[in-house]
Parts: C-alpha cells; structure tokens; sequence
C-alpha cells in the first residue's frame, strides 16, 4: 500500500458562458445510469472504504459487508431517461505515458428549484465526475461523481428539495449521506486519489455556505483501467421514481434562464509517478454535446452544453 498526502483547496469561481459549442466526447447512450435498486445501492458511512466486493472498511477494521449478488440492474438500464446533455474529455499522455485522472476538485452554485408540481415524480442529477474506459473507448467500467439532486431517488434526505451526494456508481450504487442544500448555496467537491495498491479515491462535498460536508473512499476492482475520462458538467433526468422514463415537462427544470454552471479548482493528471499532480486544465480537448431533444429523450427544452472555458462548463435548457 502506497499512499499520499494532499489538501482540498476549493476556490468559488464566477463562470462565464462561452460562445462556442463542442462535439461530444463519447456517445451519451453508454454512460453509468442511475437507477436504483435497494439490492444494489448502499450509503457509505463517513470516512470508511468500499471495494468493488462490498467490503467496508474504517480505520483498517472491516465494519460490515454489502451484498451485491441479489443485484439486478446493469449499467446502461433502460427506458427513456439518462443522460442529456454533457460536457467531457479525456485524458492526454503525461510523463511516463500515463493517461489518467488523479484529482478533481471545483464548485458550482445550486440552482433554483424547478416549478414542476408537487406530486411530481421526476429527479434529476447535475454533476462532474470520473470515468474509467478500456483503451478503446468502447466499454466504460464505473464512475466517480459529486451530485447535486433533485427528487426522491430512494436514497436517505432525497425528496422535492436539492441533496448533494458523492457517489461510486459500476452497476451497483456505493453513495455518501445525502445532505440537504439550498439555492444559491455554494457547494464544494473533490475527487481525488490518496493510494495505489490498492487504488483508493476520497470522495468529498461540502457546503461552504452552511458548513455540511461528507466524504467516504471508493476501491476500484485492480483489474479495472485507470480513469482516463472527465466530466465538467453532466444533467442525467428522468420522469418517474423507477428512473425509466424521460422528463413529462420542461418545467421540471429549473426555472430563469436554464443555464447550470460549474467551475474547478484542479484537474490532475498522474506522471511520472501515481501521485505526480500535473495540472491539465488548459491541455485538455473539451468536448459538449448539446442533443437534439436530449438524445432523443422527451421533452425538447432547447438543451444546450458548452465548455464555457478551459476548466468550466455551461449546460443550458429552456423551462
């Protein structure tokens, strides 16, 4: 085991919209879904760690162990939902040929709750994160996420309000407590590897403007790629608690002017070393894909996705 030592330095950016679209890094139909199933989603306790075979640990003592085998859901799901609209790219060569990710970390501001009605079912996810790809590009394995929500998703604090939640999502669901968050409160987030042999990822949000935060660790299965895929921004939506169907209306959106913005502190990639930090923020091919009708996903709200610049994202929609 080989750790490392590094300190969240999050910084609450301003983002600007930019004035030009991008082409899509990968296909929106092929990403992590986030359906849930109760025999295949688990929260995570503060601090612990959990491995790809359920194994919970804290402080070097095995806690408790999740069980996964009763677990009936893929990956890619089903239905009308799920991604649409992203902004991505993916990892460049670094000293010693490496091409992975190892730190993330940024802010963004929760918006407006949507003016849908109250008895609506609908939930919908805003979030950056991590991908791991085979060296093709043609089968993704898990991801890393900081999320903002709306909706009961069944997950514990979900409901007609805004949650932020960190999650470890290949099939089966590993997520920290959700924490309850306002509009306009500024939320903080990082993602970042502390160790190899096992490689271990710290998983962290905060609230800086009410002080709430929650952090847990996720162990990546060894035979699994390094993740060499980034997301600045992502909106996932469905229109039902099943998480199957796509949005009923527009107005489940937030309201104003439909724009999300997201904005990093540090974007790193490994090289030479695992633990090498270099800073990649200005290198990377950033890629938006903002989908016709949402990939084809109902309603059609006009939904835009744009690298706003270097290290920030603008996705856009019309409530």
């Amino acid at each position: 085991m080989i750790t490392g030592e590094k300190t969240h330095h999050v910084i609450l950016t301003t983002v600007v919209a930019a004035l030009f679209v991008c082409t899509p890094a990968v296909a929106a139909n092929t990403h992590f879904r986030q359906q849930r199933d109760p025999l295949c989603s688990y929260e995570a306790p503060m601090g612990a760690t959990v491995d790809t075979e359920g194994n919970v640990t804290k402080d070097g003592k095995t806690i408790t162990h999740y069980d996964f085998s009763n677990c009936k859901l893929s990956n890619s799901g089903a239905g009308t939902g799920g991604w649409y609209e992203q902004v991505g790219a993916n990892a460049i060569s670094e000293p010693g040929g490496l091409k992975q990710f190892n730190a993330y970390e940024g802010n963004f501001t929760v918006p407006p709750a949507p003016a849908d009605p109250s008895n609506d079912k609908s939930i919908l996810y805003l979030f950056p994160g991590l991908e791991n790809w085979n060296a093709g590009f043609t089968q993704v394995f898990s991801i890393l996420q900081t999320m903002l929500i709306w909706g009961n998703n069944t997950d514990a604090n979900t409901g007609e309000w805004w949650t932020m939640e960190g999650e470890f999502n290949w099939g089966p669901n590993i997520h920290g407590h959700g924490v309850r968050v306002s509009p306009g409160d500024k939320i903080g987030w990082a993602i970042w590897q502390t160790q190899i042999n096992p490689d271990i990822w710290e998983i962290w949000m905060g609230d800086v403007t009410s002080g709430g935060s929650y952090a847990f660790f996720a162990q990546p299965a060894s035979s699994w790629p390094k993740y060499n895929n980034i997301y600045l921004g992502v909106l996932e939506a469905y229109g039902d608690t099943y998480e199957q169907t796509g949005l009923n209306s527009c107005t489940e959106l937030p309201p104003g002017d439909g724009e999300m913005f997201y904005g990093t502190s540090e974007i790193s990639e490994a090289g030479p070393y695992w633990n090498s930090f270099n800073d990649v923020r200005t290198s990377l091919s950033w890629g938006g894909s903002p989908y016709p009708n949402g990939d084809g996903k109902p309603p059609s709200c006009s939904y835009q996705a744009w690298a706003a610049s270097s290290d920030s994202a603008f996705l856009g929609w019309v409530p």
